[in-house]
């Protein structure tokens, strides 16, 4: 395998070559970066490398372009500067099943899907973070 690909299925570790952003434990915040392992060593926390480092699965967040093996952070096909931090919370809130994250890919089934978990708070927060910033647009 060349230094340039990485391995993200089962337990094996990113290449952290390609890895630009800070990797943090979800339980505890430890730093994980460095780590062979999927398992944190001040919780012990075990994860999938895939859900902590989704190198493959960043993306533009104006044209759709993967930002898989860049170093610099101005998408190469539009030109729009990014952080990686802003990567990773879209790549986050495009997992969840609410209305004001999918309401254009999914309209109809995110709408009932979110209306049936505000029925169900508990389980509602288990989606919603407080540090995610409200999409005003979907809302409206």
């Amino acid at each position: 395998m060349s230094p340039s690909e990485t391995v993200l299925a089962g337990s094996a570790a990113p290449n952290w070559e390609l890895v630009h952003f800070d990797v943090a434990c979800a339980r505890c915040g430890q730093d994980l970066r460095g780590l062979s392992e999927p398992k944190c060593p001040a919780c012990a926390l075990e994860f999938q490398w895939a859900d902590a480092v989704p190198l493959e699965e960043l993306t533009c967040g104006k044209c759709g372009y993967h930002l898989y093996g860049l170093h610099e952070t101005r998408c190469p096909e539009c030109g729009v500067a990014f952080t990686w931090k802003d990567a990773l919370q879209a790549y986050h809130r495009r997992r969840k099943p609410l209305f004001e994250y999918r309401w254009r890919t999914e309209p109809i089934r995110s709408l009932i899907r979110t209306w049936w978990l505000a029925l169900r708070p508990r389980r509602l927060w288990r989606y919603v973070d407080l540090e995610d910033p409200p999409n005003v647009a979907a809302l409206l």
